[in-house]
């Protein structure tokens, strides 16, 4: 009887699955099903079949374009579908902004662009043709708001925010409650810029006017929240900065800046497992690093009430880094594998010491710039730096920030490391004492935010340690915010 069961169940069932056999969607289904599962040679026979089944029909050309770009990584064959698919007729906005990121992971930006501007100008014609479909049009906002976006984020990473500006404002003119998440975390990266960049350039109201449309644009958009954080303080202190004018500083810091234009390593990191970097320092990664100085310089103005500023020069170095130093002793949150990786400024391919000894009573701290992908932790402190062959170091200030690093939120990176030299200076520690595992040791700081923290102790903990320090060096005030003054090598 069991049996008998199980074979009316059978039959049952074999209409629906050759039914299902002929249907594209099904295959479709089935390869997206696959490919979450990462078995993407099944989910490419089963994308061939549901093309098989509709080979007149863009769509399931543009998926399997899709699929290629996003699962095998596979730019060249998704441009080969997405150029089938619209050869079929199929001109939705989303596959050719996939096809601009396809270009643009070849290298090839006009095309990026070109794909770019297609998409925005086939949502906003789908929007006028569509009139009483609340779905669709809803769909199609949420459409021509990512093509707006998209084509802002392409203006800001060539760093043209003149022409950002034009997209945003076109943007910004229609009325619509729809999601534009990507719309609007462009927007915000566009002003965080535009505002950063009158910051370090002592255009105090530009910066206000910028920093402002954040705060008021960004409401619950966690993206933008997360990376954009502290504004409201970064704004007290641009108003701070912007109320006294011209500064006469008790002590300029002074930091040298080498810029390593090339990585080159080729070592086994911690686990034996081997650490291979090949990259260049990019004139784009200077330029923000120089961005994020001029305002960094600004932040450390507003934060001292004007007693103490930044000086930089600059070298290049051409000799490439060769070594990364390995620390499972790191502090830091988060990681893969809790190491901190750092360039060994041992191995530039160049005794450096010579170098320290002739400028040891020029510089407070040096600051080192290189470019990894994949291995582009920040940190700093203080280091001991070699002034001969025998062994002999000067105390200095020591930061080291990867270049990448500066094209995402420079400025408040490098006031977060330059603090690490600052705790070295004035004798606050732990490090990171804004976490709330620290917290405890800095029981009159009630705030919660990390640039309070700073904050908070520019204007209680650091006055009272430079007063301190005054009977032990003798030196005045601010002018002990020095390892230079304090630490001077005798020739």
């Amino acid at each position: 009887m069991k049996n008998y069961f199980l074979l009316i169940f059978i039959l049952i069932l074999i209409p629906v699955f050759e039914e299902n056999n002929n249907d594209p969607d099904f295959w479709l289904k089935e390869a997206q099903n696959s490919a979450d599962n990462n078995n993407y040679e099944e989910a490419l026979i089963c994308h061939k079949k549901s093309i098989a089944l509709a080979p007149d029909d863009g769509f399931y050309y543009a998926r399997l374009g899709q699929f290629y770009l996003l699962y095998l990584k596979d730019s060249n064959n998704a441009i080969v579908n997405y150029k089938l698919a619209i050869g079929k007729g199929f001109n939705n906005s989303w596959m050719y902004y996939q096809m601009a990121d396809a270009y643009e992971s070849l290298g090839n930006k006009e095309e990026a662009k070109k794909n770019i501007e297609i998409a925005l100008y086939s949502a906003k014609n789908k929007l006028k043709s569509i009139k009483t479909i609340d779905d669709d049009i809803n769909y199609y906002q949420k459409e021509l708001f990512a093509s707006y976006g998209r084509l802002i984020k392409y203006y800001n990473d060539i760093d043209d925010y003149d022409n950002a500006l034009k997209v945003i404002n076109e943007g910004l003119s229609i009325k619509q409650d729809s999601d534009k998440w990507i719309f609007v975390y462009q927007t915000c990266r566009t002003y965080y810029w535009l505002g950063y960049i009158a910051f370090g350039s002592q255009r105090w109201d530009d910066a206000l006017f910028y920093f402002d449309k954040i705060i008021k644009l960004r409401g619950n958009n966690k993206a933008v929240n997360d990376k954009y954080t502290d504004l409201e303080i970064t704004i007290d202190l641009v108003k701070k900065r912007k109320d006294l004018g011209q500064i006469r500083p008790q002590y300029t810091h002074k930091i040298l800046v080498f810029n390593i234009n090339e990585t080159d390593v080729d070592m086994k990191n911690l686990e034996g497992n081997d650490v291979k970097i090949k990259s260049k320092l990019t004139e784009q990664q200077k330029k923000y690093s120089r961005i994020s100085s001029n305002a960094f310089r600004s932040y450390i103005e507003a934060l001292s009430g004007g007693k103490i500023s930044v000086s930089f020069n600059t070298i290049d170095v051409n000799n490439p880094m060769k070594k990364l130093i390995l620390d499972s002793s790191s502090d830091y949150e988060n990681e893969d594998d809790a190491v901190t990786r750092y360039l060994d400024i041992n191995y530039l391919g160049t005794d450096l010491s010579r170098f320290f000894y002739d400028n040891a009573n020029y510089y407070d701290t040096y600051f080192f710039i290189w470019s990894s992908q994949d291995y582009n932790i920040a940190n700093a402190g203080m280091e001991f730096y070699p002034v001969n062959q025998k062994g002999d170091t000067i105390k200095r200030g020591f930061i080291q920030i990867p270049g990448e690093r500066f094209l995402y939120n420079g400025p408040y990176l490098l006031l977060h490391e330059f603090f690490h030299v600052v705790e070295n200076i004035a004798d606050i520690f732990p490090r990171h004492g804004m976490r709330d595992e620290n917290r405890s040791n800095f029981p009159d700081w009630k705030g919660s935010e990390e640039l309070d923290y700073y904050y908070w102790h520019f204007q209680n903990t650091i006055p009272q340690k430079m007063a301190d320090m005054e009977k032990e060096t003798g030196l005045k005030g601010y002018e002990n915010f020095s390892f230079l003054n304090r630490y001077k090598l005798k020739k």
